[in-house]
């Protein structure tokens, strides 16, 4: 029989399967078959025809009996020592991934379905239907395996140390808590970091906070309860499959790239940025006149019936604590509406008078505190001038960049007048 001939068999029916010790008998007539081919002579053609013809037929007796790793392994060996065409090869590729596949081995099948798909196989709708169907388990492996991870740090070699909670067989000692507070502390620091970016400066400082937190006793409680809430949750999602669903694909792509898109962002634009306190000074100096405190004055206001009662009119203490704060831009007050002139003679007044009518209303004034507008010191501004500078950097240094991508991938934006459709390219 030449090998160029070869007609490789179909799959034999599942039906005559045998119940028998498959993985010892599998070592066995691997080993049969490898050291056969090791002891036959290779001159002479009919011999090599023969040992074919013997590898092929133990592949076919392992797929018979369900010995798909055996038979996979037999197929590989066949691949070694025949010389097949390209049409024949692609065949063979796609046999061995099948049998990986129904083996839960995805990540070897998927090697052997793109050899087949490269080799110029005519099954490209199966293969790529196979292939989606392996990469979707490993995906389930990888969710379930975080599980696995956390019981192999949390559970491994603990020697004499407190044990805090338990999920299942799952031990939590107090090193495990730390570990969970760092992380913790990270997160919270890179959702501050992505809403608040222009805040990039005091994240060292809402670090150190977040650490003196959980550095105590209800801290710690309340980072323990915290996970094992997320814990819980999380794994009743797995069992539901939820991370299987297309919805919560869409999702997770979703926040993955807000991520990513950060990330990319922390490292070409916001590490650029540094405020140095030379820059803060000068901008102070600069604008002196936006760092003014405003004036303003404590007062209460009364309405009567009749000026004869508001003149003889007195403030008890508790009135008199409940004071209400105004400034030079207050231009009304409820209940009495618009008192923009009672205001303007608080501030321009030593002594302004004491009763006033507002529409209809008779108003007593009482003044018990003014304070005239004052400057503010550069120490108690720096904190909130790092921001701007900070702002004008990062848009500076952001429309630089963006300028570049847009060039390099050919970003085009269309009036809504207009508006027209891309071009496309002829392949």
């Amino acid at each position: 029989m030449s090998s160029s001939q070869l007609t490789l068999p179909e799959h034999p029916s599942k039906k005559s399967k045998k119940k028998i010790n498959k993985g010892l008998f599998a070592v066995v007539i691997l080993q049969i078959a490898i050291l056969s081919l090791l002891l036959l002579p290779k001159t002479k053609t009919t011999t090599k025809e023969h040992s074919y013809e013997y590898i092929q037929k133990t592949a076919l007796k392992l797929e018979e009996m369900g010995l798909r790793k055996a038979a996979s392994q037999v197929w590989l060996k066949y691949l070694q020592v025949c010389d097949l065409s390209n049409t024949k090869l692609a065949a063979l590729h796609l046999r061995i991934a099948k049998l990986l596949q129904n083996d839960n081995n995805h990540i070897d099948a998927i090697s052997h379905f793109v050899t087949a798909q490269k080799l110029g196989s005519e099954k490209k709708r199966q293969i790529a239907q196979s292939m989606s169907e392996s990469l979707q388990q490993i995906k389930r492996f990888q969710a379930m395996e975080n599980v696995l991870k956390e019981q192999v740090e949390f559970g491994h070699k603990k020697q004499s140390i407190k044990v805090l909670a338990q999920i299942g067989k799952l031990e939590i000692t107090e090193d495990d808590l730390q570990k969970i507070i760092e992380e913790q502390i990270a997160l919270k620091t890179n959702l501050m970091r992505l809403a608040f970016p222009e805040m990039a400066h005091q994240n060292n400082n809402f670090f150190k906070e977040m650490h003196k937190q959980y550095d105590t006793p209800k801290g710690k409680q309340r980072a323990l309860q915290e996970y094992l809430f997320q814990e819980v949750l999380w794994r009743k999602a797995l069992e539901d499959e939820l991370h299987e669903q297309a919805l919560h694909h869409k999702k997770i792509k979703s926040i993955a790239k807000k991520m990513l898109v950060d990330e990319v962002l922390q490292r070409e634009i916001k590490k650029q940025i540094v405020v140095l306190p030379e820059e803060i000074r000068a901008f102070f100096q600069q604008n002196t006149d936006k760092f003014n405190e405003p004036a303003f004055a404590k007062i209460t206001l009364k309405s009567f019936a009749d000026e004869e009662s508001a003149q003889v009119a007195s403030l008890d203490d508790k009135e008199m604590e409940q004071a209400i704060t105004v400034t030079s831009q207050t231009t009304t007050l409820e209940p009495f509406g618009d008192i923009s002139k009672i205001i303007s003679l608080i501030f321009t007044q030593e002594k302004p008078q004491e009763i006033h009518k507002v529409g209809e209303q008779i108003i007593r004034l009482w003044v018990h505190q003014v304070e005239a507008q004052k400057k503010k010191t550069f120490e108690e501004v720096q904190e909130q001038i790092r921001p701007q500078i900070y702002q004008r950097k990062y848009q500076a240094i952001m429309k630089s960049f963006m300028e570049q991508l847009y060039t390099k991938h050919k970003v085009q934006i269309y009036a809504s007048e207009e508006a027209q459709q891309p071009k496309r390219e002829n392949k």
